[in-house]
């Protein structure tokens, strides 16, 4: 829907759990964001935890920016979470409304069964957003980008799992999940097997064409 033709990942940061004033309703866990093109080996990595390095490297490989497991100890109290990534910034949960939910931190086994990094998961259903920020996201126009992480969505419609600056986000349009930019969007025609459940989800946003973009899913 729309044209494709975006300018959009101006900036240089991120909001993990909210976008553009929608939120999401469901936990996140191991979120990683990449400057650069992941490919489907990559993608494979990050699902399955494996260290072996990836067998199909793109011309300019992704270089990883930040990664949150939500593992460490009092960050739903402290209110930010660790990068595991050197030198990189930590998150900050940001934006939670007076009477909203704190995140939550999710340990139990039964809550986090179905993906594979059981350690923990963050709950961010009532509000707010962890905000990841990094001067090396690329900016550039057909400038790529990337993130992976575990998503347990409620199944609701209009929720933002994951945005970069400026409003090119992951969305879901009712039961569909796909990419937004403004007016712009693209979807895949039904998601609603998504809906109360892990999954892993990966994507590739390309800057100023929504349609060079790539979506995989588990």
């Amino acid at each position: 829907i729309g044209s494709g033709w975006v300018q959009a990942v101006t900036g240089n940061s991120a909001s993990i759990g909210a976008g553009s004033g929608f939120r999401f309703g469901g936990e996140l866990d191991s979120v990683r964001i990449y400057k650069g093109r992941i490919t489907q080996a990559q993608v494979e990595q990050d699902f399955t935890a494996a260290r072996a390095p990836a067998v199909d490297c793109p011309a300019y490989p992704p270089t990883l920016l930040s990664q949150f497991s939500f593992n460490e100890a009092g960050w739903e109290v402290l209110g930010k979470v660790k990068n595991s990534v050197d030198g990189g910034a930590d998150g900050v949960f940001q934006n939670f409304h007076i009477g909203n939910r704190r995140p939550e931190k999710i340990t139990d086994p039964a809550r986090l069964s179905g993906k594979i990094d059981t350690c923990a998961a963050a709950s961010i259903r009532s509000g707010g957003q962890l905000a990841s920020s990094s001067a090396q996201i690329d900016t550039t126009l057909r400038g790529r980008n990337s993130v992976s992480f575990w998503m347990y969505w409620d199944g609701a419609a209009w929720q933002t799992p994951f945005q970069f600056k400026n409003s090119y986000m992951l969305q879901t349009f009712n039961a569909h999940l796909g990419f937004s930019a403004y007016q712009d969007e693209f979807r895949l025609p039904d998601s609603s097997s998504l809906a109360v459940g892990w999954h892993h989800i990966a994507a590739v946003f390309v800057n100023g064409y929504l349609f060079g973009n790539k979506l995989w899913i588990d």
